[in-house]
């Protein structure tokens, strides 16, 4: 995966899901959604000084539920880029700012990106 992330010919697009596929062999026309993981991943070190503050506790779903995650998290240990997403759903307070504590002691000073899901073409 990492070779992946460093390769020069190739775009990888994170958190993102196939909307559509059109086209014919040779030519074919994808529609990507990139999902909102409001943090910046271009600022985000994973220090973990953020989890460490999160007061959420949720079943990991990477681990089928044997394990547990902060509302705050890396979705998989081998994720590309290794930065941090934040599960709205879980994260207390009203959205989009949700709680605010993890954004209070991220040292890169991270504040979420309100985004909405961008379409790629």
């Amino acid at each position: 995966m990492m070779d992946v992330g460093r390769h020069p010919n190739i775009t990888l697009l994170t958190y993102s899901e196939v909307v559509d596929v059109s086209g014919y062999i040779g030519n074919f026309k994808v529609k990507i959604r990139k999902k909102t993981k409001y943090v910046d991943e271009s600022t985000c070190n994973a220090c973990e000084e953020c989890v460490k503050v999160c007061p959420v506790v949720v079943p990991d779903e990477f681990q089928m539920g044997f394990a547990s995650r902060r509302a705050i998290y890396i979705p998989f240990p081998q994720a590309v880029p290794s930065s941090y997403l934040i599960d709205m759903e879980a994260c207390l307070g009203n959205f989009p700012i949700a709680c605010g504590k993890c954004m209070d002691v991220a040292p890169s000073r991270i504040h979420p990106r309100l985004l909405s899901g961008l379409a790629i073409s």
